[in-house]
């Protein structure tokens, strides 16, 4: 049953059964000109009786209305109306992962120019045996390798020419084939022999690799219409990944 509300001229009058209540709210409904010809209130229940019939039950329980008249549930809206999720949106709407793009639009492969072809990892905690690589025309091969956290870790890259071969340009950066990293030591242009030294620590005889950072090291022949050719590459480091 839902709230009944009952004047207080009735209420005072419930002393003195039969004494005439002018309006009388009963189940949201006003009646006017009941007389009451008796009460009762048992176990938290309000029954009147008019000098024809009972007009209604008032239930203890249901006068408090603890659910369906206070709405905690409905009416506060603790769910619904604060929308801690929805409207908030810590997810969606602050958008951590997709905005703010951090992974996605510095640098990965997926977004790297048409003329970049990624290769597979380096280990960078690893040493590296001597592999061929085969450098398209036109095109800069870029690897991608995420240094450690040792500031102390530092190696070299070595890489060998046929003899007589195209010139190539080695080069680290910050993504795939683009501009190399500041200082003299972080791009080398040669044919042949040639290497390049790195480390993660700041120094001027190598090229600085900021520690636990996903950076790029980029092959390419200097002549940019020169036919595909190949080269051997090296990787050595000083064990203190």
């Amino acid at each position: 049953m839902k709230k009944s509300f009952i004047t207080m001229g009735l209420a005072l009058a419930l002393a003195s059964p039969g004494v005439f209540a002018h309006s009388l709210f009963v189940n949201n409904s006003k009646l006017e000109g009941v007389e009451v010809a008796s009460f009762t209130f048992t176990n938290g229940s309000l029954r009147l009786t008019t000098t024809g019939s009972a007009v209604g039950v008032v239930d203890g329980n249901d006068n408090e209305g603890g659910n369906d008249n206070e709405g905690g549930n409905d009416n506060e809206g603790g769910n619904d109306n604060e929308g801690g999720n929805d409207n908030e949106g810590g997810n969606d709407n602050e958008g951590g992962n997709d905005n703010e793009g951090g992974n996605d639009n510095e640098g990965s492969c997926d977004s790297a120019p048409s003329n970049v072809t990624c290769t597979e990892e380096f280990n960078w905690q690893a040493g590296e045996g001597a592999i061929r690589l085969t450098i398209p025309k036109g095109k800069i091969l870029s690897t991608p390798f995420t240094t450690s956290g040792n500031p102390d870790y530092a190696g070299q890259i070595h890489f060998e020419a046929p003899l007589g071969g195209p010139s190539t340009r080695i080069w680290f950066s910050a993504k795939p084939g683009e501009d190399a990293l500041p200082g003299a030591m972080c791009s080398v242009q040669s044919g042949h022999l040639y290497s390049i030294r790195w480390g993660q620590k700041e120094s001027i005889r190598h090229c600085f690799l900021q520690p636990g950072k996903t950076l790029y090291f980029n092959v390419a022949h200097v002549n940019e219409q020169q036919n595909s050719s190949s080269v051997y590459r090296l990787r050595t480091n000083n064990g203190k990944y």
